[in-house]
C-alpha cells in the first residue's frame, strides 16, 4: 500500500479514533499526513515556456532555448534551462 493510499484511509473527524491514532495504526508519520506540497508557479511557468520553444523547434539545445527565452522576455540563466530540459 502506497503513501497516498494510506493518507486517503485516514478520516480526521472520527470521534472514537483520532488522526494521530489512525496514523499509528497505518505506520504513517503524522507529519506526512498533514504535509501538503508547495507548488512553485514560477518554475512551472518557465518549464511551460521551454516546452513552447521545443514545440516550435525541437532541435534546439540548451543554449538556443536560453537565447529564445531571453528574447521572449523570460529572465533565466543557462544552467536553469539545462536543468529544466532534463
Amino acid at each position: 500500500m502506497g503513501l497516498s493510499d494510506k493518507k486517503q484511509l485516514i478520516e480526521p473527524k472520527l470521534e472514537n479514533l483520532s488522526a494521530s491514532q489512525q496514523c499509528g495504526l497505518l505506520n504513517l508519520n503524522r507529519s506526512t499526513f498533514y504535509y501538503t506540497a508547495k507548488v512553485n508557479n514560477k518554475k512551472r511557468d518557465i518549464k511551460m515556456e521551454i516546452s513552447k520553444v521545443f514545440e516550435k523547434t525541437p532541435i534546439y539545445g540548451a543554449k538556443k532555448v536560453h537565447q529564445q527565452l531571453l528574447e521572449n522576455g523570460v529572465d533565466i540563466c543557462l544552467n536553469s534551462v539545462a536543468t529544466y530540459r532534463k
